[in-house]
């Protein structure tokens, strides 16, 4: 049941207005180096806040879970190809974060806790793109700074688990295909996105037993 009982009729304008979001961005990652079709990039925004909406309902938590879900999507969209996240996203996402804390029952967890995990999380990625000499990039220890601002540290954990499970299996199938070599660089923005869907939706059910 989606929370909030709202029906379907949450989650299908959520994926209507996804698919527009999608389609619009697409656009945008176009110019900055993505090959992904603009089709497709709708098809999966669609999804992804058809369900959001139908496991948090209406209510400031969707709105920020699916600003969150766009940002990480189209880094996704162009790290995928070009193999860097723009400053733009990275910055728009931890505005996302931030403005939550503004309305009432919008934000994931409590300001400090957040910030904490944006701090926990980043410094972290700082190391790995000290130590992995290329890589991780800088783009990706600002977009794990960003989405811990959103997550807050429980869904920080949550994120950090789904996305090392994804990106583990990922370079596994890789390397047995012979897809990629051991020193060849993942894009990292496609296994934000899984963890942080997870997390996302995770919350969704957090808000339901509540």
């Amino acid at each position: 049941m989606v929370a909030g009982g709202t029906g379907a009729a949450l989650p299908i304008l959520a994926a209507a207005l996804g698919a527009c979001a999608g389609w619009a961005g697409g656009a945008y990652a176009r110019r900055e180096g993505s090959r992904l079709p603009r089709g497709v990039l709708a098809l999966c925004v669609a999804a992804v806040w058809a369900g959001l909406a139908w496991r948090l309902g209406p209510g400031g938590r969707l709105a920020e879970a699916a600003a969150c879900a766009l940002g990480l999507c189209l880094a996704a969209a162009i790290d995928l190809h070009a193999y860097r996240i723009p400053n733009a996203l990275t910055l728009g996402l931890a505005s996302v974060g931030a403005a939550a804390h503004l309305w009432k029952g919008a934000a994931l967890a409590p300001l400090g806790a957040s910030l904490a995990a944006a701090a926990v999380l980043g410094a972290l990625a700082a190391m790995a793109v000290l130590a992995s000499r290329g890589g991780v990039g800088w783009g990706d220890a600002k977009l794990a700074a960003a989405l811990g601002l959103v997550l807050g540290p429980r869904g920080a954990i949550i994120a950090i688990f789904a996305m090392s499970l994804a990106s583990g299996l990922a370079a596994a199938v890789l390397l047995a295909v012979r897809a990629r070599g051991l020193r060849d660089a993942l894009p990292l923005a496609p296994f934000f996105l899984c963890g942080g869907l997870v997390a996302l939706l995770q919350a969704g059910a957090a808000v339901g037993r509540g």
